[in-house]
């Protein structure tokens, strides 16, 4: 994880991703919004780093577990992602859809969607 995070092509991509976000103006409302988000994005990777850091050896059940249920459980969690990208991408293209679709990104309905 942490050679992924040393990348310098990732190292770019979040540079570039945090000064387009900070040049848009959030009120304090998105930025709070933005907040819960990208601490609810990162809880699937800093969960399995917190308890290997906190519990050491004792960590290796709890991981084995996690990871026996994410194999498991993969084809389900992959079908309700890819359920919530179609829903969500197919409301911004429809052209009644209240969305927000300013920004840059892949033209539809000659609007410009966010991405």
């Amino acid at each position: 994880m942490l050679i992924g995070a040393l990348n310098p092509k990732n190292i770019a991509m979040a540079i570039a991703a945090a000064l387009s976000i900070a040049s848009v103006g959030l009120t304090v409302a998105n930025r709070s919004c933005s907040v819960v988000y990208v601490v609810l994005a990162v809880l699937g990777v800093a969960a399995p780093v917190v308890v290997a850091l906190v519990l050491g050896d004792r960590s290796q059940p709890v991981l084995a577990s996690w990871k026996a249920w994410l194999e498991r459980n993969n084809p389900v969690v992959m079908g309700v992602l890819f359920l919530v990208f179609s829903v969500v991408l197919s409301a911004r293209a429809s052209p009644r859809s209240d969305l927000p679709v300013s920004g840059s990104g892949a033209r539809a309905q000659g609007r410009v969607l966010t991405w």
